[in-house]
């Protein structure tokens, strides 16, 4: 099941989709409006936002791996991968990136290396579930034959791991409409900005003014209203997913009733174990007084 790598994907996207439109208005409520009207502070921060769900996804995939990965060719494998993704989205896509966007570039290179190692560890797993399946043919058709994997099932298993992980075509439309349409809002708020502190000759706009915070309030609105949208469309869709978690709470129940019910019988036995040995000392006390009184007869 994938359910929890499609939850990392959809607040991932999420996060990227919404949170790198509001970085400004963060900025400006923690920082003050020196940092808050700074292009190249909100642009880094933004792009971090899209680096933190490149982040979580190759958390989970690389998991995985590791859990999975059973011997020392595989984690030599996944050192050399990894070695070889820090040489090129450090080593020649990070000067470039850099020299062209700044510190936006930067974090764009570890968006690229997150990316790239992501990719690796799925096409990983897509071996190890054809390798696994090939084996239960062997094991019950054709024991003692060796099959070597092609690389056009490697290639579909990891289609078909994409297709199940990743969001539906239209609520991944839908992620990238919210990102046009809170850019949209961001952009007149930016303008609203500019165009008070030219009138307050150069002065910028307080946040507790009632001017600023109604723009701010009908920006934020904006993505609330798209957030809500993108839940209420992606639970429609997303059929399995709803199957998966409901799965998931009836195992997780299930396994909690089970563990309370051990814990009962076990305090149970022991009270029984309790009973049991007290009444043997009940006993042996009454024999020794019984035997103590025919000796004083």
């Amino acid at each position: 099941r994938l359910f929890r790598l499609k939850m990392v994907l959809y607040f991932g996207l999420l996060f990227a989709s919404l949170g790198s439109n509001y970085t400004s208005i963060l900025l400006r409520i923690l920082a003050g409006n020196a940092w808050g009207s700074n292009e190249d502070a909100t642009a880094a921060l933004s792009a971090f936002c899209i680096y933190t769900a490149l982040l979580a996804l190759n958390g989970t995939t690389e998991a995985f791996v590791y859990g999975v990965a059973s011997t020392y060719r595989d984690v030599g494998m996944l050192s050399t991968v990894h070695a070889m993704v820090t040489v090129t989205a450090f080593g020649f896509g990070a000067p470039m990136l850099v020299g062209w966007y700044g510190t936006v570039g930067l974090v764009g290179a570890n968006c690229l290396a997150m990316a790239l190692r992501s990719l690796y560890s799925i096409s990983f797993a897509a071996a190890y579930f054809c390798s696994r399946h090939v084996a239960g043919e062997e094991n019950s058709n054709e024991k003692g034959e060796r099959k070597s994997l092609a690389a056009v099932q490697v290639v579909s298993k990891m289609a078909s791991l994409l297709q199940k992980m990743l969001p539906k075509a239209f609520v991944i439309f839908l992620f990238i409409a919210t990102y046009w349409i809170t850019d949209w809002t961001r952009a007149h708020l930016l303008a609203f900005e500019k165009h008070v502190m030219m009138e307050n000759d150069g002065q910028p706009i307080r946040i507790t003014s009632k001017m600023w915070l109604s723009s701010a309030g009908k920006h934020v609105g904006v993505g609330i209203i798209c957030a809500i949208c993108l839940a209420l469309v992606a639970y429609k869709l997303e059929d399995e997913a709803r199957r998966d978690a409901r799965t998931m709470m009836m195992m997780t129940t299930t396994n909690q009733r089970g563990d309370a019910c051990k814990s009962t019988c076990r305090s149970r036995s022991n009270g029984k174990g309790d009973t049991t040995g007290d009444t043997n000392d009940g006993r042996s006390r009454s024999r020794s007084r019984s035997r103590t009184r025919r000796k004083v007869d």
